[in-house]
């Protein structure tokens, strides 16, 4: 069968990404993205007419644009469609012979749950104007999302999501790929907490930031790239150590050995915090989201109740009481493996693709 893989964009690696790479180690087809950049190496990867690295560095801001840009790659050739999607892959157009399975990392957060909070961020025109086309990309997705067959979510709470924004239930859920063996073996412990991920505001970054700035016997290094890097670079912070993008090996050799992986977003699964518990590094997580599926017990780490100052700071008052064993908790998350994923995401498609064409053959 001919296979056409969708991802929203290539422009930098985190938990979206590592999905599609273990899809296309099963389904080695033809990768379709937005944007993509020198990082991402497919054999056959084609881009939209917005690719071009001037617009790398703003692409975010361009969302009414990549409707039309997404809509405009012709897969009449392909029979099976595989889109992994946080935005517009699930978008792309769609014919008759075709199966289209999404595997659906979150619906599009601007547009639903965090609309009000980017509204807030805008004044005069700018709000109008992001208004205006929040408004009309809302009602284009709630339409295009029928183009997909079938959805695959990424874990029980986007399940939710997915159920009550588009008004389908997912057929499947699949957690996410985790490279386990990669985090293998217990290290010594050294004198700072870790966050590893996209620097964005959903992420709780600003909190993180505020917090540990009040703590001055406490260290906290932020791995990862983000809009928010460059506004944090500009203050003179004390407590808290931005390094930017890290190559795997250096990224680790730090989780492995931090006290512990502090996160106060709302995930909708949450590769990162695996991969600390894959390193036997206990987790200060809030109490929401995706988090609550991979932290199931006590000696994994500190549930936050809430997403302030002080139920962080009560969270990590209680963390530095406790005492962990780093081994059980790395073996705590070998069911989020890769193989894991593989096997469970190459069964669903293959069984449905053969009811697909089943169907087709008897009509």
């Amino acid at each position: 069968m001919s296979i056409a893989l969708i991802h929203d964009f290539l422009l930098q690696k985190g938990g979206a990404e590592k999905v599609l790479q273990a899809i296309y180690e099963l389904y080695d087809g033809d990768v379709f993205t937005l944007m993509h950049n020198h990082q991402f190496n497919y054999p056959n990867i084609h881009s939209s007419y917005l690719n071009h690295p001037f617009l790398h560095r703003f692409y975010r801001p361009l969302f009414p644009f990549y409707p039309k840009a997404i809509e405009s790659f012709d897969l009449n050739k392909y029979e099976l469609i595989l889109s992994s999607s946080y935005a517009f892959a699930k978008n792309v157009q769609v014919f008759p012979h075709q199966l289209h399975i999404c595997y659906c990392h979150t619906p599009m957060r601007i547009l639903y749950d965090l609309y009000f909070e980017q509204l807030g961020r805008f004044k005069g025109c700018k709000k109008l104007a992001f208004e205006h086309f929040s408004h009309n990309l809302r009602n284009w997705d709630l339409v295009s999302c029928n183009r997909v067959d079938a959805f695959i979510a990424n874990s029980h709470f986007v399940a939710g999501r997915i159920e009550k924004f588009y008004r389908r239930k997912p057929e499947a859920i699949i957690y996410p790929p985790v490279d386990i063996e990669k985090f293998h073996g217990v290290e010594k412990k050294e004198d700072y907490y870790i966050y590893v991920g996209r620097l964005v505001p959903y992420k709780g970054i600003e909190l993180l930031v505020e917090t540990f700035e009040k703590q001055k016997d406490k260290t906290l290094l932020i791995v990862g790239k983000g809009p928010l890097l460059k506004v944090f670079q500009k203050r003179r912070l004390q407590q808290v150590q931005f390094l930017g993008y890290l190559p795997d090996e250096k990224m680790i050799y730090l989780l492995k050995r931090a006290l512990g992986f502090v996160f106060m977003g709302i995930e909708d699964f949450g590769i990162a915090l695996v991969e600390a518990l894959a390193s036997g590094t206990p987790l200060i997580a809030l109490n929401q989201g995706g988090a609550k599926e991979i932290m199931k017990d006590s000696f994994q780490g500190v549930f936050v109740k809430a997403q302030t100052r002080q139920s962080l700071e009560e969270a990590l008052l209680e963390f530095e009481k406790k005492s962990f064993d780093y081994q059980k908790i790395q073996e705590s998350v070998v069911h989020f493996s890769k193989e894991r994923f593989k096997k469970e995401f190459k069964s669903f498609v293959d069984n449905r693709f053969f009811d697909f064409l089943s169907h087709r053959s008897s009509n």
